[in-house]
């Protein structure tokens, strides 16, 4: 469609820890790298990039 608008939005999940047993010296947690879910949306349509990965991470996306 020539001339469409799209707009985009990021959202940036915190980290969230890790449960791996062995830690490198001087690491007392690990943790994941935050995550990001971006929304593009057009005039009626609208998809959701990346997807978080819990139910609370989900839950603060949809807020």
């Amino acid at each position: 469609m020539p001339g469409a608008q799209l707009s985009w939005s990021v959202h940036v999940a915190p980290s969230i820890p890790t449960e791996i047993a062995e830690l490198p010296p001087d690491v007392p947690r690990r943790m994941w790298s935050p995550i990001t879910a971006t929304l593009i949306a057009g005039e009626r349509d609208a998809v959701l990039v990346d997807a978080l990965m819990t139910a609370e991470q989900a839950d603060r996306l949809a807020d």
